[in-house]
C-alpha cells in the first residue's frame, strides 16, 4: 500500500481550549514526573480559539506524568499535571477562570 500525500486542512478556530505542552525531548511516563512547558489558549466561553493566538490563560512550567494502572494500556492516556512557579516550586493557578 502506497502512502498517501499529506493533505493540509484549513483551521478556522475551535471552541475547545487549546493546550500546548513542550516536553523538550523528554518522554512522559507513568513512574516519574518530568518538567515541561505548557501554554493554554482560552478566549472565553463560546469563543473561538486559534493556534496563532498568544497563550492567554497559562504559560509556565508544569510537572507531568501518566497516571492510572490498567488505563496505561489504553490508546489514550490520562495525565497528572501540576502547575509550577519554577522548576521546584508549585503554584495553584486558575485555568479557564475556574478556581
Amino acid at each position: 500500500m502506497q502512502a498517501q500525500p499529506l493533505k493540509l486542512i484549513a483551521f478556522n478556530g475551535i471552541k475547545p481550549t487549546l493546550f500546548f505542552i513542550e516536553t523538550n525531548g523528554d518522554s512522559i511516563v507513568a513512574d516519574s514526573c518530568i518538567i515541561a512547558d505548557m501554554g493554554v489558549i482560552y478566549n472565553g466561553c463560546g469563543e473561538l480559539n486559534y493556534v496563532t493566538d498568544p497563550f492567554n490563560n497559562y504559560e509556565n512550567k508544569i510537572r507531568i506524568k501518566k497516571r492510572g494502572s490498567t488505563s496505561l494500556a489504553f490508546p489514550k492516556s490520562s495525565y497528572r499535571i501540576e502547575t509550577l512557579y519554577s522548576a521546584v516550586q508549585f503554584i495553584n493557578v486558575s485555568l479557564f477562570y475556574l478556581p
